[in-house]
């Protein structure tokens, strides 16, 4: 009883957390997220994190990609991976006008 009690109090109350962004390469990086609130709850904290680090740098953003996963169980969590890089305004991967953007 005192089991599914803590499980129901652990689901109502909610509870998302967030890694701190790890460098993978040059300008590129991770960041992960749990969440047993909702997967909009995790996805906007890892886009915050993100833009903070990028910020921080004076370099914009730029997601290369973002996975997803859930978890069964008793009380069901939701997990993130954002992969992103930072870059300088001027890079060619943030120009729409970029050879690998354009139609032919």
């Amino acid at each position: 009883m005192y089991k599914n009690l803590l499980l129901l109090i652990i689901f109502i109350t909610g509870c998302t957390t967030t890694s701190e962004a790890i460098l993978t390469g040059p300008s590129s990086y991770v960041i992960s997220s749990e969440s047993s609130i909702s997967i909009n709850d995790g996805l906007e904290k890892v886009y915050e994190k993100a833009k903070e680090v990028c910020s921080q740098q004076e370099k914009t953003f730029l997601q290369t990609e973002i996975s997803t996963r859930g978890s069964g169980g008793d009380v069901p969590m939701t997990g993130l991976i954002l992969e992103f890089r930072c870059l300088d305004s001027d890079h060619p991967s943030l120009n729409p006008s970029n050879s690998l953007f354009q139609s032919y």
